[in-house]
């Protein structure tokens, strides 16, 4: 009987920086103004000298944030681990070999949901099995029989399979867009400037 256990952890091996709030606003601000339109007419109560002056001191981030969706949504790291065991045996005649095996891979996305008693992050549980006999029946006759399988138990947020989109829900959201929490403790929402679903309430809510 043999036995082997793997363990790894996996990162990204690069993730992009991207500018504050007061940096992101003073751009915005002034990709408006280069269009000949006013900023503060385009995205009213994000552009405007106060709100500025609030991004840059950071004296209200409820109502002026300055998120990281990154740093918030994603983990550094997530666990990953391969487990197989091999079995063998039998008599001059018969002979035997069986072999299980188990992998798992977390997801990268920090676990927002585990308080409402469920997963939504990715993650994949593989199960897998394999059997040989192998028989002389007779010293010419050599029979062998064989069967394998396996059981692929995959999860995603609700609603996208796709890792891609899903970090493409938050990755275009402006740092400025509306915090994490709100000061009642309640999840961020998006209006109608900005209606993408915060990737908190998605996570903890629809699955994300």
């Amino acid at each position: 009987m043999n036995f082997l256990t793997e363990h790894g952890v996996q990162m990204p091996t690069a993730l992009p920086k991207f500018l504050n709030s007061y940096e992101s606003a003073l751009l915005r601000r002034e990709a408006w103004e280069n269009e000949g339109k006013d900023p503060v007419v385009q995205e009213p109560g994000f552009l405007s000298d106060e709100a500025l002056e609030a991004y840059r001191t950071g004296s209200d981030p409820y109502l002026y944030p300055d998120v990281n969706w990154y740093e918030e949504v994603l983990k550094k790291s997530s666990y990953q681990n391969r487990n197989k065991i091999d079995i063998s045996g039998g008599t001059e005649r018969v002979k035997y070999f069986t072999s299980f095996g188990y992998d798992y891979q977390n997801g990268i996305f920090k676990d927002f949901s585990q308080s409402q008693g469920y997963n939504a992050n990715y993650y994949l549980k593989r199960y897998s099995f394999r059997a040989n006999v192998d028989m002389d029946v007779t010293k010419t006759t050599l029979v062998k029989v064989s069967a394998s399988g396996n059981f692929n138990e995959v999860n995603s947020p609700n609603g996208t399979s796709d890792l891609y989109s899903a970090i493409s829900a938050f990755q275009n959201l402006p740092p400025y867009a509306y915090p994490i929490y709100n000061k009642n403790g309640t999840l961020g929402a998006g209006g109608s400037i900005y209606p993408l679903p915060q990737p908190g309430g998605i996570a903890d809510l629809h699955g994300l």
